[in-house]
């Protein structure tokens, strides 16, 4: 119940916290911290795509109380609840329209774990880099289109409720009984959006972001090398000149400066994609499980689904909510160009 009416709360920090992060990237003062290279600046403009998608998102989230009821009067039960016009806002508007959004906003953190691996590679990936050359118009518009049609199967979710019969939810809980009835058209969309939208997309992250970590170690172990080895000849020419030990010691220091520097700044990367993998995980792979188990469910639990489904829909929901207001935290924590740049907007 907690999660449930704390929904406005948490799509407004996740609105605040996604508008920080716009404000961080595009304000014009910040623009050295951003544009170093054109890879890291498009790479950043995903980011502000991603943040704004977040944005819609929260704020469609944030209407889920109006067709909410739990405990009838002793909790919170919505006065308009029962409205036909509230379900089918719910249905097409929080449900449809708000998974387009979801699923924009998982794209293009994908796209931007693509650029960001572009960015390590050592020789340029013909097929990362045709993407990285499309205009962003191009993009975005590609990415509505495919969220709409793999979305599509989200409608079939809910059923109007009818206020005749002895019920408290509406729009009413649909997705248990789609195989009791054999609509397999309204089966099959739901499965293409669960299957595409909450796990392919996602496990296509989970391998980029792994990827990503191995590549950087691996650069890691070849700085380190590299280091060594001019550390050695700088360390061995200057062994013979006079004032070798104040040169050796200068030269030591510089090296492990440098070596501290590349080891923090490498360290603090695989840290922030191995919290965003875990955090990601725990907020939006539930929601797959949930959705699945309901749909395959056998048919003597039906009375169970029916009673707590709804409310467990919107704990997982509630969950994925949350993970809009990562991105900040993220790379406030582990990324220092972001760090210097989000204290800059308030001098």
């Amino acid at each position: 119940i907690g999660p449930i009416l704390t929904f406005p709360l948490v799509s407004f920090i996740g609105i605040l916290t996604n508008i920080l992060v716009i404000l961080t990237i595009k304000l014009k003062k910040n623009e050295q911290f951003f544009t170093k290279t054109e890879n890291q600046s498009r790479m950043f403009d995903y980011l502000v795509i991603n943040a704004t998608f977040n944005i819609i998102e929260c704020i469609v989230s944030s209407f889920t109380l109006m067709s909410e009821c739990l405990g009838l009067e002793t909790v919170f039960c919505s006065k308009i609840q029962m409205h036909n016009e509230t379900q089918y806002f719910k249905i097409y508007f929080v449900g449809y329209f708000g998974e387009i959004m979801k699923t924009c906003s998982v794209i293009f953190t994908l796209l931007f774990s693509l650029e960001r691996y572009k960015i390590t590679l050592e020789s340029e990936n013909k097929i990362l880099l045709k993407l990285s050359q499309i205009k962003f118009k191009w993009i975005i518009l590609a990415t509505l289109l495919i969220s709409a049609s793999t979305s599509f199967g989200k409608i079939f979710e809910y059923n109007i409720g009818d206020v005749y019969v002895s019920q408290i939810e509406f729009p009413s809980l649909n997705i248990f009984r789609l195989f009791r009835d054999g609509k397999w058209f309204q089966i099959i969309s739901l499965i293409f959006h669960y299957v595409i939208n909450d796990f392919i997309l996602l496990i296509f992250n989970f391998i980029i972001d792994i990827l990503l970590v191995i590549k950087i170690k691996e650069d890691l172990k070849f700085k380190k090398h590299f280091l060594k080895e001019n550390f050695n000849k700088n360390n061995s020419a200057s062994s013979s000149s006079s004032s070798s030990n104040n040169q050796n010691l200068i030269l030591d220091k510089k090296f492990n400066d440098s070596l501290n520097e590349i080891t923090k700044a490498e360290t603090a990367t695989n840290k922030m994609i191995i919290y965003s993998l875990i955090l990601y995980t725990f907020c939006r792979f539930p929601e797959l499980c949930l959705y699945l188990y309901i749909l395959f469910a056998d048919k003597n639990q039906t009375f169970i689904i029916h009673s707590l489904g709804p409310l467990a829909i919107n704990v997982v929901e509630y969950l994925y909510v949350v993970s809009y207001s990562f991105n900040l935290f993220f790379y406030f924590k582990f990324n220092k160009n972001f760090r210097d740049a989000f204290k800059n907007v308030f001098h």
